[in-house]
């Protein structure tokens, strides 16, 4: 049996990742970023998990 990676242009997709860094769509990103399936990837503007609040919660969810 042959197996086929299922891949979709329409859809945001992590096609890598490391301990600095995220990749989406193949392109890279060193920063906090959020993102859904399809759409923009948008900065999330923090630099460390303790700057995550539940107000910045509210406003991506």
């Amino acid at each position: 049996m042959h197996l086929q990676k299922d891949t979709n242009p329409a859809l945001n997709t992590v096609t890598a990742y490391g301990d600095d860094y995220i990749e989406i769509n193949k392109t890279r990103h060193q920063r906090s970023i959020y993102f859904t399936p399809e759409g923009q990837i948008y900065d999330l503007g923090i630099q460390s998990p303790f700057d995550f609040t539940t107000e910045l919660l509210q406003k991506i969810t």
